[in-house]
């Protein structure tokens, strides 16, 4: 509830992934010698203050990735426990779930629940309705689009490649 932009919760999640990737990187190598203190004074609220010294080092695209991959994974743990369990064991998904007739299977590359389409490509990204997570993304997506209407909104999160 601290995020109320899609953009803001996907790029701050990035930074932490990075700031992970590079604690192990760097502080793994360096043990045996204290982090450095930055005289940085970053403050979450202050967003235009942080701009230029968050742009002074970029999130590298294959982050931002990530984090979306992860923020994704969030809701799907969270309401399709059993199903990701089933698929993951190429057992059938229960006659009651919700997102049988979605045709889910488990993509191990990205470690994540797809559904099956029509072409081997639009595999999408399944996310449970009425989640914090996936009530941000469709309102990001319906804001970064100037409100576009409801098939319209479809259509881009679709691209997006998740489905609600």
């Amino acid at each position: 509830q601290r995020f109320e932009s899609w953009n803001l919760l996907w790029k701050v999640t990035g930074r932490i992934i990075q700031f992970i990737v590079s604690a192990k990187d760097g502080w793994a190598k360096k043990a045996t010698t204290k982090p450095t203190r930055l005289p940085l004074n970053l403050k979450i609220n202050e967003h235009e203050r942080n701009r230029p010294i968050l742009n002074m080092c970029a999130c590298p695209q294959e982050l931002l990735k990530t984090a979306r991959l992860t923020l994704f994974r969030i809701p799907q743990h969270h309401r399709y426990r059993p199903e990701i369990t089933c698929v993951k064991s190429k057992e059938k998904v229960s006659f009651r779930s919700t997102i049988k007739r979605l045709c889910p299977w488990w993509d191990e590359q990205q470690s994540i629940m797809r559904m099956r389409g029509r072409l081997p490509a639009s595999s999408l990204i399944i996310l449970p309705p009425r989640d914090p997570l996936t009530e941000i993304f469709v309102r990001g997506v319906h804001t970064a689009h100037c409100h576009i209407a409801k098939d319209g909104l479809m259509t881009r999160v679709e691209i997006g490649r998740a489905h609600v």
